[in-house]
């Protein structure tokens, strides 16, 4: 199937989760990949918003 690029959306859909070791990583999940680690102190919470 040939489909062009610009007649497809395409969203990122990115997980964020926190750890016991004190991470917060972005996983893009199509990809199964983290894309970004990030150390913190303290303990971390989350806001979950949607775009519309």
């Amino acid at each position: 199937m040939d489909v062009k690029q610009d007649t497809v959306e395409s969203h990122v859909v990115i997980l964020v989760t926190a750890g016991y070791d004190h991470t917060v990583k972005f996983w893009q999940v199509h990809a199964g990949m983290c894309g970004r680690t990030v150390h913190h102190q303290e303990s971390a919470s989350f806001t979950v918003t949607e775009d519309l």
